[in-house]
């Protein structure tokens, strides 16, 4: 689900026919493109994008699953309710144009997203940095900068922090804001107010209180967003987010469980036991080595923000496209349920930034010192960033909630949602019901012991699909029912044994937890894909940022299993293709000095 609006203070004129086709594209298929008084906007098609323009010329669209007094969200409803927003439920992204100004609303954590240019006269926002750009040099004013804290922190995290994108002049827009561009005599004004924030309190005293409320909101959420006339899909893992969406499911709702994964690792099966315990209908795509193949096409859809890793699923979703009409997906379950990402040590005061870049940092310090310009790429404005959007956090919160805060705000909104919504609504429109208003309301109101102590999700499962309680999670193999009966009547210790019950399957191969392949082994083995990092490794290198000597170096040592760098080598691959794609489309931009080229 994509949306693109300019809003111009000298009028708006026809976008030129190459860039217009590429900002459709960019949109998804059967993009529209609407015109109201001084805004030009292109959206995805009709059938999943509300547009209204209203007899006067005002332009209204509303991109997401959003709903307002359990009614779909239109842009007629959002108009009316501002500017009360926080009554919205759900996803979402609205863009309304009155007689002298353009209002842009953004959902509570962002995972509808608009990146937005803007000058003295003109306003450009997208879902797709590419679109900006296109609009840019469409009407002559593409002059952007490489933002080097972005870059910086995209090699270090994977992913920019903080509203940055990898241009200076261009960033996204903040969650739950409402973002007011005012046309007057001397061109636009903008101003923006903050509806929501995220804060913890009111907590609950009772744990079973806490999991009866969490189980009968997120039961409301997915009936809310489900009908009986519609085909569902379910992105459903080995692990226990997704399923408590498809227990959650409707009885009488037409579902379909998908699953991605390596074939024979244990996810997949996992998954495929939850589909039948839930009579809901089951298909898996084989994740193949297709990342050589995809690994581009997903770059660009997620500007460069989402590691190379992470594609495989694309094929399976070019197949998908027709197939449901709408997709859930489980992102964010695992911090709004359970606390997953919390660890005791977080409960300390002394708990604070450094730690949070520690667990974050995936470019090994000493490889990073070695491979990379130390001069362009400064490894302390990555720390710095991770310090800054701590501190925008509540410094009344404690620890464990700050970190809750700044995990959504950051590598949830930045990555997760760029990764997984992002790439998969550009086939099939998605839906997160975590994003639920409810829910999120329930879950704001457990603290973090209570987080911690108590894994929600294990009594959700038994009272929602009392069948689901009793099928293993990935990695451990333990029902999460056997939680519940850890210790039976007289203390006798109710166990199961994981090897037993693995074993007694056939069909599984070694033990693989989870359904990613070994990207560790796969570049050493696969000359394919070798030969494709290789490349783009070098070409990384002829821009002057990386030391030709020591990145061929640590791609030997890698092969030579002297070292594991793949995921520091995935790093730069990335920001090389991100960046060649925006050269490609831009043959005026060029990035980075020249240097000698690099041997494999």
């Amino acid at each position: 689900m994509s949306l693109f609006v300019a809003y111009d203070s000298r009028g708006i004129s026809d976008v030129g026919a190459d860039r217009a086709d590429k900002i459709a594209e960019l949109c998804g298929e059967g993009a529209v493109w609407h015109e109201g008084r001084n805004s030009l906007v292109c959206t995805a098609s009709e059938e999943r994008v509300d547009v209204a323009v209203e007899s006067d010329g005002e332009l209204g669209a509303v991109v997401g699953d959003a709903y307002l007094d359990s009614e779909p969200l239109t842009p007629s409803a959002l108009r009316s309710v501002g500017p009360d927003f926080d009554r919205v439920n759900g996803e979402f992204l609205g863009v309304l144009e009155s007689e002298d100004r353009l209002r842009v609303v953004t959902d509570r954590l962002n995972f509808q997203q608009l990146f937005v240019y803007e000058t003295d006269d003109l306003f450009v926002g997208a879902t797709s940095v590419l679109g900006v750009l296109h609009y840019l040099a469409d009407v002559d004013r593409l002059d952007v900068t490489l933002n080097r804290t972005a870059m910086t922190e995209a090699l270090n995290f994977g992913y920019p922090l903080e509203e940055k994108t990898h241009f200076e002049e261009v960033n996204l827009l903040p969650a739950a804001t409402v973002t007011d561009v005012e046309l007057t005599d001397d061109g636009l004004r903008r101003t923006e107010s903050t509806y929501w924030e995220m804060e913890y309190g009111d907590y609950y005293d009772d744990v079973e209180e806490a999991a009866d409320d969490l189980t009968e909101a997120m039961r409301e959420a997915m009936e809310l967003r489900t009908d009986d006339d519609h085909h569902y899909g379910i992105h459903l893992s080995g692990g226990l987010d997704s399923r408590l969406i498809l227990a959650a499911m409707p009885k009488t709702a037409r579902t379909t469980a998908y699953s991605f994964g390596v074939s024979g690792s244990d996810e997949p099966f996992i998954a495929r036991l939850s589909a039948m315990a839930s009579h809901a209908d089951f298909e898996f795509f084989p994740l193949g080595q297709y990342l050589t193949e995809y690994a581009e096409e997903g770059i660009r859809l997620t500007d460069g923000t989402v590691p190379m890793n992470n594609f495989h699923h694309l094929p399976s979703m070019h197949e998908m496209r027709d197939d449901c009409d709408k997709l859930f997906l489980g992102s964010l379950g695992d911090i709004t349920l359970a606390g997953s990402k919390l660890t005791p040590q977080m409960l300390t005061e002394s708990f604070g930034p450094d730690d949070i870049y520690k667990k974050t940092d995936s470019f090994e310090e000493n490889l990073w010192n070695d491979l990379l310009d130390q001069e362009y790429f400064d490894r302390s404005l990555a720390k710095e960033s991770v310090a800054r959007s701590y501190g925008r956090t509540s410094p009344e919160s404690n620890h464990c909630n700050r970190i809750d805060i700044w995990n959504i705000a950051s590598r949830q909104a930045r990555y997760i949602f760029r990764g997984g919504p992002r790439s998969i609504g550009h086939f099939v429109p998605v839906s997160n019901p975590f994003a639920d208003k409810r829910v999120l309301e329930v879950s704001l109101r457990i603290s973090p012991e209570m987080r911690l102590e108590n894994d929600f999700r294990h009594g959700m499962l038994g009272d929602l699909a009392p069948k689901q309680a009793w099928v293993p999670e990935a990695a451990n193999w333990t029902p999460p029912a056997v939680n519940k009966l850890k210790y039976g009547p007289g203390g006798v210790r109710f166990l199961l044994s994981k090897r037993r019950f693995r074993r007694a399957v056939p069909f599984l191969g070694d033990e693989i937890p989870f359904g990613y392949p070994d990207y560790e082994e796969w570049v050493r083995t696969d000359g394919e894909l070798r030969s494709f990092v290789i490349d783009k490794l070098d070409r990384f290198c002829d821009r002057g940022w990386a030391d030709h000597t020591a990145v061929t170096n640590a791609m030997a040592a890698h092969c030579a299993r002297q070292g594991s760098y793949w995921r520091e080598l995935f790093s730069m691959v990335t920001q090389e293709i991100w960046l060649e794609a925006v050269e490609s489309e831009f043959p005026g931009l060029e990035f980075g000095p020249k240097s000698e080229p690099v041997t494999a």
